[in-house]
């Protein structure tokens, strides 16, 4: 028997919640390992390659990460013939689009390494080579599992095996040499292999075999979708404010504020985890009740409580929270209250933005995280020319604070 709606997405977002807690859980350890077997210094290199490898991934996935949740069940599925051949021009162009976004995190190394003030380690930049063809693919998959509510599968993806074998890995090799900088990039790369093999393997779930094809000319067809989940991931994720910090500052601030940055997102938790399921299942029930704001009305209320909720045990434990990531407190109490805030201003304003994709408003997204972006990065620039590292991530919490009051404005249509 079908279950009801709310019941399938309460049923979806626990799947994704669980998967989620878990995979935040082992990030926090993996953190935990970087920081104290290797220093906070190399966590903070760890953290640009992060930054920099899943900026250039957007241009490799080309918006099908996201594309295909609202996109596969309008064509009928893994099951039509118009949905089989979607996803099998999916996966060519984005395998493809993969390899020269690896070569282009190369080159983006040695950029750096010319202006920065702390130095860099072009090697590390070549296991993008690793990296970026395994997370992409696995991540197209992983969509084309969201697309078709098979939650578990995708949960198995994006969740439980990249920090589970990147966990391993690092293990492994600090074995050998405990402040062995590059350890921590090695095994993500790593992992990211082997979970595109298991990818492989889950394809067997699916009613066709998808065929796994190149296509040398990924970008030939310009999509919409490319630049609304890279605007907004340079935006949430803080990969703006960590390149702003690892040209301007020092190595140690840029780990510090990785860490908080890594920290505060645990507010994003739960608001995440229902988005997932949330955005597919607005854009059906838009189809039918386009003017329906009510919805997106009680999606803000819950993502304000559950943020706000994971903020204040956030700041109560911070205490013993910093320690335990090699932390040292100096005068990090209100700047890290401020940065909650921030993060809860983004998970209270994320259904605005999720709600316009399901109506089909991409054009206004795409305006509004540009126009974001400008705001976003004014505090970040007035930091680099005042210079004063004390006021890093009060600037980075303002910075966030002002693409939410753009987010606000341009997107208050979807509840009012």
């Amino acid at each position: 028997m079908k279950l009801p709606i709310s019941k399938q997405l309460s049923q979806e977002s626990i799947i994704s919640l669980g998967g989620m807690l878990f995979f935040q859980l082992g990030n926090l350890l993996l953190s935990y390992l970087i920081a104290n077997r290797s220093g906070i210094e190399a966590f903070g290199v760890f953290q640009f390659f992060v930054a920099t490898t899943m900026f250039f991934s957007y241009f490799a996935k080309l918006g099908y990460d996201e594309e295909i949740a609202y996109r596969l069940p309008q064509l009928g599925g893994s099951r039509s013939l118009n949905g089989q051949n979607y996803i099998n021009d999916a996966i060519s162009k984005t395998l493809s689009a993969s390899l020269y976004a690896s070569f282009s995190v190369i080159a983006f190394y040695v950029l750096i390494s010319l202006i920065s003030t702390s130095p860099t380690n072009l090697v590390d930049s070549f296991n993008a080579l690793l990296f970026l063809p395994g997370f992409v693919f696995s991540l197209v998959i992983s969509a084309i599992f969201r697309a078709e509510r098979r939650m578990l599968n995708r949960s198995i993806l994006v969740y439980l095996l990249p920090p589970l074998i990147n966990i391993i890995g690092i293990l492994i090799l600090q074995t050998f040499d405990s402040t062995r900088i590059s350890a921590p990039i090695q095994s993500r790369s790593i992992a990211y292999v082997v979970t595109a093999l298991g990818s492989i393997f889950l394809l067997r779930k699916l009613p066709f075999t998808p065929r796994i094809s190149l296509n040398l000319r990924p970008w030939e067809t310009p999509k919409s979708w490319l630049w609304i989940t890279l605007l907004g991931f340079v935006f949430e994720s803080g990969t703006l404010a960590i390149w702003f910090f690892k040209i301007f500052f020092s190595a140690e601030l840029l780990g510090t504020t990785a860490i908080t940055l890594r920290l505060a997102g645990l507010c994003l938790l739960g608001p995440t985890a229902i988005s997932i399921s949330a955005g597919p299942m607005l854009a059906k029930k838009f189809i039918s009740n386009p003017e329906d704001k009510k919805s997106v009305k009680i999606f803000c209320q819950v993502n304000l409580v559950l943020s706000t909720s994971t903020a204040l045990i956030l700041y109560l434990g911070r205490s013993i929270l910093f320690p335990i990531f090699n932390i040292e407190n100096q005068n990090l109490d209100q700047p890290f209250g401020l940065l909650l805030l921030a993060t809860v201003f983004i998970a209270a304003t994320q259904p605005l933005q999720i709600s316009a994709l399901a109506r089909n408003r991409n054009s206004t997204v795409i305006k509004t995280n540009i126009l974001g972006i400008f705001g976003y990065s004014t505090p970040l620039i007035a930091l680099a020319l005042w210079g004063d590292p004390h006021l890093a991530i009060p600037a980075l919490a303002g910075a966030i604070g002002v693409f939410c009051l753009i987010r606000i404005n341009l997107l208050h249509g979807e509840i009012i």
